[in-house]
């Protein structure tokens, strides 16, 4: 297999969903020391079509990070152009770029009393079709089958309202997905404030999840927390570890963004 040692200061971002998207481009560009750190974001914002992230694959063997979107909904458009992706790079996963998955985590994992269980055998597939440096679960991708089939009515791909398991976090305000984003992203906050505001809304939101957590999953609380961290959550026999996302993530990108030692 071809080795792609010389690779840029870039990163591909490859996601259908134009919010998350831009809340990763955000996040990393906004963060310290990516000024001259490349981040390549497919299509228009507004609409991303699977032909728009297929125009990246090639350039992807330049980059030190790939960003994977491997929610269900995305995989069944782009389990294909993805199954490219890694032909190009996975002799280089782990030594020279590094991939980074972010999803909804199990179908049903919330409606079990060991989620944890579900999810070993679920990052046994990532580890072994995209060879993660890490993944992320993030809360609020992670809809219910009834959900996900009143926006497909609507001939939606992607639900705009928060999933109804993170409502009761924001009872005041009821804020959808793109709001939410924004919000923990601290959007509307100048610049040389953001990053502290961040931290901050990140860490009421940590107290929130860990609520939830102690609610929904008493026996499986303490080892979920840890998912909140930057170590993440490890699973019994298996080497990648649960992250949440947004925790982190920067500074996750940041790590990885380093050059390999000879």
């Amino acid at each position: 297999m071809l080795h792609y040692q010389n690779r840029k200061e870039m990163i591909h971002v490859l996601s259908m969903d134009p919010v998350l998207a831009t809340d990763i481009y955000e996040r990393i560009h906004t963060y310290p020391g990516f000024e001259s750190v490349e981040i390549m974001v497919p299509g228009n914002k507004a609409a991303i079509a699977v032909d728009d992230i297929e125009r990246l694959v090639p350039d992807t063997t330049k980059a030190r990070v790939i960003i994977i979107d491997v929610r269900m909904e995305t995989l069944a458009r782009l389990r294909d152009v993805y199954n490219k992706v890694v032909r190009y790079n996975r002799a280089d996963f782990n030594l020279f770029c590094n991939t980074v998955l972010i999803g909804h985590g199990p179908v049903g994992f919330l409606n079990g009393s060991r989620p944890l269980e579900v999810f070993q055998p679920y990052l046994v597939d990532l580890r072994n079709d995209y060879s993660p440096a890490v993944y992320f679960f993030d809360p609020f991708l992670h809809y219910t089958f009834d959900e996900l089939g009143k926006i497909q009515y609507r001939n939606q791909l992607f639900p705009e309202t928060i999933p109804s398991h993170l409502q009761d976090l924001f009872k005041e305000s009821n804020p959808n997905v793109e709001q939410v984003r924004r919000y923990f992203r601290a959007a509307d906050i100048p610049g040389d404030l953001r990053e502290e505001k961040k931290k901050t809304r990140l860490r009421k939101l940590a107290k929130a999840l860990t609520k939830k957590l102690e609610e929904e999953f008493p026996r499986e609380k303490e080892n979920l927390q840890k998912g909140l961290s930057k170590e993440g959550c490890a699973l019994p026999g298996e080497a990648l570890k649960l992250n949440i996302y947004p925790f982190f993530f920067e500074e996750w990108i940041a790590d990885l963004m380093k050059e390999p030692k000879p």
